[in-house]
């Protein structure tokens, strides 16, 4: 049964009881090929907690991983994702790659600019951000994957705030401890231009 869709539906329930052989799972991700386009689909189970899934809507932004579909199958609760081949988490790189204070400021405001979106369009909270929940895509583009099965926090986007914060400690000094979405991290190694681009972009509200 399809709970909400943005558009005709990507795939019906013998899709996921029988997925197609030559796609099947990817570290633990059903992959599915769309029935309404030649394109692929990711497919998470979810826990069938009934009122948070019916909460949910397709949702597309440059920078989130974009909602599809969602369905109720045999007592399961499927969400469809938009699917990105070479998707790497920020988690994999941050211990190996030396960001430059350019890069940290584009990742930073694109999670910014994915969180504004949550925030003030979706009125809700993202569900866990911090560098395991962030995805450096093909395109070249910084989403936000997992986000959108929580409830409004009472802290609104100050959580979430102090999240990014973290997550530009993280990606500046390798010392620090690496993912911890706690604020209290010791200040990152990063010049003020690169704190400063971060308040900037979240004063104006970047457009969504």
């Amino acid at each position: 049964m399809v709970l909400w869709s943005d558009k005709k539906s990507v795939a019906n329930e013998s899709t996921f009881e029988q997925p197609n052989e030559k796609l099947g799972y990817r570290l633990g991700i059903l992959i599915i090929l769309s029935e309404s386009s030649d394109s692929l689909a990711a497919v998470k189970m979810e826990s069938p907690n009934t009122h948070a899934f019916r909460r949910l809507q397709s949702v597309t932004h440059q920078n989130l991983v974009c909602l599809i579909e969602g369905f109720q199958s045999g007592g399961k609760f499927y969400i469809v994702y938009e699917y990105h081949h070479l998707a790497i988490s920020l988690s994999c790189v941050v211990t190996n790659v030396g960001f430059s204070e350019a890069d940290i400021a584009t990742i930073c405001n694109e999670i910014l600019r994915g969180v504004i979106f949550i925030h003030y369009e979706l009125k809700t909270s993202c569900r866990l951000l911090d560098c395991s929940n962030i995805l450096l895509v093909s395109k070249g583009e910084t989403k936000i994957g997992e986000c959108l099965m929580k409830r409004k926090s009472r802290d609104g986007i100050k959580g979430d705030i102090e999240a990014i914060r973290s997550i530009m400690t993280s990606l500046s000094d390798l010392s620090t401890h690496l993912g911890d979405p706690n604020p209290s991290v010791e200040k990152a190694n990063t010049s003020n231009s690169v704190e400063d681009q971060v308040k900037v972009s979240f004063i104006i509200k970047p457009k969504t």
